[in-house]
């Protein structure tokens, strides 16, 4: 899902008038849904189309020129001063007892769409919006996803000459990020630890939007400690051409500042738990957990277990990338 008043704490005052509104006034059925379409030839239509729309689940009223509509059947004539079409253009609007920024709101917006209606019919509103916003992130995710594992890939290739170590930091760091978001599904979906993060409305749901940047800078934090670690690594290797001392040593020389930037990092964002507003707390705790996780279970024992077994398995490449990165690796020398 995404923000709505239920990040805000519940003594804010937007959130206690909208409190009183949903109580007070149920009648107003939360932010409408609305609709625009070319003007129908008869007014028929525009009756059958309101009536179909008011058929919908948890749709309470439609409002168009042919009147007021509730569960298929016309219940009033449109109020005065309700202004429902201008030139060849029919306004209609569709009251829901969902929240508009929700997966109840984006299910009514899909059967609203999926309703017969004229051509040049635009669903709009905050959950219309909502709906096509969750929509985009899902379209646009994969390619974002492939464009930032392929970087990744290539360019720890050519910092490191082999095929396995790049394959091996995507894998752990993502390992490490699955179980951040694990932490912030247990706590901010399900409702624990509430004496830790402070209080906060539990919408049992997470907001997409701090999901993403709280995964942009974990991995981004991520991979700066895998550079840090494989940098002294390869270069005792390179030296030396002894894996098993060149992990032992690499991790020696490049633990404590790891651990040291780690503490630190966690530190200002475990700040963000003190703030008001649940989706910085989510930030705060999704990337302290990620980034306490990195620096202790991934880099001190995860990547020196897998580097010390794979051997020299760890430094291969195919001859035609050995070409590649010979022409156009990154070296620190």
């Amino acid at each position: 899902s995404q923000v709505d008043e239920r990040a805000l704490p519940r003594t804010d005052p937007s959130v206690v008038a909208t409190g009183i509104l949903g109580t007070e006034f149920p009648g107003l059925g939360g932010v409408p849904i609305e609709i625009t379409m070319p003007r129908p030839s008869d007014d028929q239509s525009l009756a059958d189309y309101s009536a179909a729309l008011s058929e919908v689940a948890t749709i309470t009223r439609v409002v168009s020129s042919s009147g007021v509509f509730t569960g298929g059947e016309l219940v009033s004539q449109t109020p005065p001063g309700v202004v429902t079409s201008a030139a060849a253009t029919e306004r209609v609007t569709v009251f829901s007892t969902e929240r508009a920024r929700s997966p109840e709101g984006e299910r009514v917006i899909a059967d609203i769409r999926s309703t017969g209606a004229p051509a040049g019919t635009q669903v709009g509103g905050l959950a219309a919006e909502y709906t096509d916003s969750q929509l985009g992130i899902a379209r646009m995710l994969p390619w974002a996803l492939a464009w930032v594992l392929v970087s990744v890939l290539v360019l720890l290739f050519l910092f490191t000459g082999s095929v396995l170590l790049p394959i091996k930091a995507v894998i752990l760091n993502v390992m490490s990020l699955a179980a951040a978001i694990g932490v912030l599904v247990w706590v901010f979906q399900e409702g624990h630890l509430s004496w830790l993060v402070g209080d906060f409305v539990n919408t049992g749901s997470l907001d997409t939007s701090t999901i993403i940047v709280t995964a942009i800078v974990a991995f981004g934090l991520s991979m700066d400690y895998e550079v840090f670690l494989l940098s002294r690594i390869k270069e005792e290797y390179d030296r030396t051409g002894d894996n098993t001392a060149a992990v032992t040593k690499g991790l020696q020389r490049s633990a404590g500042i790891i651990t040291a930037a780690a503490l630190l990092l966690a530190v200002v964002f475990a700040t963000f738990l003190t703030c008001s507003v649940t989706s910085i707390k989510m930030i705060g705790l999704g990337v302290t957990v990620a980034i306490l996780l990195d620096a202790t279970v991934v880099r001190v024992l995860l990547v020196p277990a897998f580097m010390r077994i794979a051997g020299r398995a760890n430094w291969w490449a195919p001859e035609p990338l050995r070409r590649i990165h010979a022409r156009f690796g990154i070296s620190d020398h």
